[in-house]
């Protein structure tokens, strides 16, 4: 009877320690999948970023080419281009080390070449192809 219930718990155990190491051989395929698919998110977030610093510098380029097209000087492009950034006109002439005034009137002036009516025009005139 003891040598019975000694061979149970031995068939048990090695139940359980088959059980073990099946689970862990399990765990250690699934690591080395999410370690693929790691490595392959790595090169797609990679590749993603290659191309969004290329789309910015097209869309840079395209925005100083309608400040060409538009006739503005170069400092109501560097106004215009902050302004694009969201930056407000005392931030502008605070960074420039022009007077506020100075900004304000070269923002009309970029307005007005532009045919936009305000900040708010202006900028939406860029994202709308984009959104």
């Amino acid at each position: 009877m003891h040598m019975t219930q000694e061979a149970i718990v031995c068939v048990f155990a090695l139940s359980l320690l088959l059980m073990l190491f099946l689970n862990t051989r399990a765990q250690a395929r699934r690591n080395d999948q999410l370690l693929l698919e790691l490595e392959q998110a790595k090169v797609h977030s990679a590749q993603a970023s290659k191309e969004l610093v290329s789309a910015k510098r097209i869309f840079g380029d395209e925005i100083l080419k309608q400040f060409s097209i538009w006739g503005f000087t170069e400092s109501e492009s560097d106004i215009a281009l902050f302004t694009l950034k969201g930056f407000s006109a005392k931030e502008i002439a605070d960074y420039r080390n022009a007077s506020e005034k100075t900004v304000r009137n070269q923002l009309t002036s970029v307005y007005k070449k532009s045919e936009m009516t305000s900040k708010v025009a202006f900028i939406a005139w860029f994202m709308e192809g984009l959104i």
